[in-house]
């Protein structure tokens, strides 16, 4: 995935090689401006992008200290090295002119001094600001990312789009008949707080199975039908939840369901069979599964059934 460009860390680089733009304006010649500064962007970056990141991984006074100490070996090495160059090859050629001002000793130090303090302050601050930045925005993204991954959970554990139209239903009846959906709503928590409170992998079928009858009853009491389940099984156990979401969505057809509904046991296993003679209605179904449930069912299909294997 292409990365996206973070605009504030652009912003702290460009303030500061604005700053020192001007800071060579002000106190250096054109010629020693190319030598020095082309030595010190390639140190500056040196230390932002591997002496910094290696030596100050957790800034504190000792890790400093310790990188100021290389700081100030590579900045001596580049000062001598800048005016060799300017002194030792570009003077005698003519392409540099020192002029007749010989500074004095005191003079040397304290821009050193300067410079010293001037850069190594300049790369500290672009490079742990960045790193502030960087951290600060990957912070951000995680804290979307944990969102975006519990609602995805939440989508999965609770069909939304479902939810709102049994709610829908209820309104419309509840403006006819206030008192009428009181039970509904108790069926529809008891759904709702099944798939999102039951974290076990596994569960005992009759538990599950009190969901399922409450999922049936709402659906027959919003949509006029007698839909039920066969149970012709011993209490076993199953993974939790895989028997009420396949009902749930068998359940989610805008037409009338008339499909037949039977719990089925054979040897150690346990399935839900799920026969129509609406071949399109079961097409659509076996989708709706692959979809909810990718590759985590084991589903066969016949003629006029689909046959769901519950542990």
């Amino acid at each position: 995935m292409k990365k996206k460009l973070n605009y504030k860390i652009v912003a702290i680089h460009s303030f500061y090689w604005l700053y020192e733009l001007i800071d060579a304006y002000l106190w250096q010649d054109f010629v020693s401006f190319c030598v020095f500064y082309s030595f010190f962007i390639g140190t500056f970056y040196l230390h932002y992008y591997v002496i910094v990141p290696k030596m100050i991984k957790k800034p504190s006074f000792a890790s400093i200290l310790k990188w100021f100490f290389v700081f100030f070996l590579i900045f001596t090495a580049r000062r001598y090295v800048s005016n060799r160059i300017l002194f030792d090859v570009l003077q005698p050629i003519g392409l540099y002119d020192a002029g007749d001002y010989s500074p004095s000793f005191i003079e040397i130090w304290q821009w050193i001094i300067l410079g010293v303090i001037s850069n190594s302050a300049g790369i500290l601050a672009v490079s742990l600001g960045s790193r502030y930045v960087k951290n600060n925005s990957k912070l951000k993204e995680l804290k979307r990312q944990k969102v975006k991954n519990e609602l995805s959970a939440l989508k999965n554990q609770i069909d939304i789009s479902e939810t709102i139209n049994i709610l829908s239903k209820l309104e419309i009846k509840a403006k006819s008949k206030p008192d009428s959906i009181q039970e509904q709503i108790i069926q529809l928590s008891s759904v709702l707080r099944f798939h999102l409170y039951s974290k076990q992998g596994e569960i005992q079928l009759f538990k599950e199975l009190e969901v399922v009858q409450d999922q049936l009853d709402l659906y027959n009491e919003l949509n006029q039908s007698s839909l039920k389940l066969d149970a012709e099984i011993n209490d076993r156990i199953i993974k939790t939840g895989i028997l009420s979401k396949s009902i749930g969505e068998v359940l989610k057809d805008n037409q009338k369901v008339s499909s037949k509904l039977e719990l089925n046991d054979f040897l150690e296993n346990s399935y839900l069979k799920i026969s129509d003679s609406n071949l399109n209605f079961l097409e659509e179904l076996q989708q709706r599964f692959k979809n909810k449930f990718g590759n985590q069912l084991k589903i066969q299909t016949t003629n006029q059934s689909i046959i769901i294997q519950l542990n």
